[in-house]
């Protein structure tokens, strides 16, 4: 933000601003600029907040559904660790003997 204030008192548009430091992609940014150019930016910002409010809340999601997984991932290797190193068997496994 503070990189975009810069630009943004050197003269900048807030689309050249924030493409220049980094807020923005290049399609992020010519859409504003468009927006800028035809005189209300206001519909573009609510568009641009409303798809990064979705990406964010899909973000959580996925964070949230890849905790169970991953914590049983770990606690599965930590237990082959343990078991390699103490030398002892909590489960015979499921081979059949013979």
């Amino acid at each position: 933000m503070d990189e975009a204030r810069k630009w943004l008192g050197r003269g900048k548009d807030v689309a050249a601003a924030g493409r220049m430091a980094g807020l923005f992609s290049d399609l992020e940014a010519d859409l504003l600029h468009a927006a800028l150019s035809a005189g209300s930016p206001a519909l573009t910002y609510f568009r641009l907040a409303e798809r990064y409010t979705l990406k964010a809340r899909l973000s959580r999601q996925m964070r949230s559904k890849l905790l169970l997984p991953i914590v049983v991932f770990v606690l599965v290797y930590l237990y082959g660790r343990w078991k390699r190193r103490s030398g002892k068997v909590l489960f015979n496994g499921l081979r059949g003997r013979g």
